[in-house]
């Protein structure tokens, strides 16, 4: 039987901490803010829940899939917090506050696009669309497409491309085009302060106003 040498040893050590490593930040990734019903009824949510619906037929009645979707959720998320219960002592003690997540975004800065409709008739402005939450019109197929995000995307440091008010004007003559009765259209970037990822993240104020009336654009 050969004896492992020290750099062996070293070798396993190494592989059972990384491997230790891995798995709890792996572990880590997973949402730590199960579903709630807010949640289920965004647009894209929504879609998910349609399409198993619509793949079960008669068998799962709608609100017992939501309502089953929010306990596992509930569940994971308590696996989850006694899944890392032994390990918040060992990187508190290391005072290490690194961990990785799915879908990080390079900076503390978001921005949520909202679109905004008014009528010749009326002096308000009415949401058309907001970010994930509000999709009156079915725009989200659109706007969700990467190369159409690329013409609106904002820079947290440099703010929105050349193309962002071409972007606009395509987007108002989309809408006026859809409804005559539309007088205006404006589009807004709510900036969202992502900086303290211990809570829910805040609207810090609207960014990158543009608006369109039917007249400037023409026919």
């Amino acid at each position: 039987m050969t004896t492992p040498t020290k750099l062996t040893v070293l070798a396993w050590l190494r592989a059972g901490a990384l491997t230790f490593l891995v798995a709890t930040q792996l572990i880590s990734a997973i949402q730590a803010r199960p579903l709630d019903a807010e949640r289920l009824r965004r647009p894209g949510n929504r879609r998910l829940i349609d399409a198993l619906v619509a793949i079960a037929g008669e068998r799962v009645q709608r609100g017992a899939l939501e309502r089953w979707l929010i306990d596992a959720s509930e569940a994971l998320v308590r696996a989850r917090a006694l899944a890392l219960l032994p390990t918040n002592t060992i990187f508190a003690g290391l005072h290490s506050h690194q961990n990785w997540g799915l879908f990080l975004l390079t900076h503390s800065v978001g921005f949520r696009m909202h679109i905004d409709t008014r009528r010749a008739s009326e002096t308000d402005w009415v949401n058309v669309y907001r970010a994930d939450q509000v999709d009156g019109l079915m725009l989200e197929r659109v706007l969700c497409y990467r190369r159409i995000r690329g013409l609106y995307h904002v820079h947290a440091l440099r703010g929105p491309g050349l193309q962002y008010a071409g972007f606009v004007d395509w987007l108002a003559r989309r809408l006026f085009a859809a409804d005559g009765s539309l007088a205006a259209v404006r589009l807004r970037m709510e900036r969202i302060d992502l900086s303290d990822v211990t809570r829910p993240p805040r609207s810090a104020g609207f960014e990158h106003e543009q608006s369109r009336l039917r007249e400037q654009l023409g026919p």
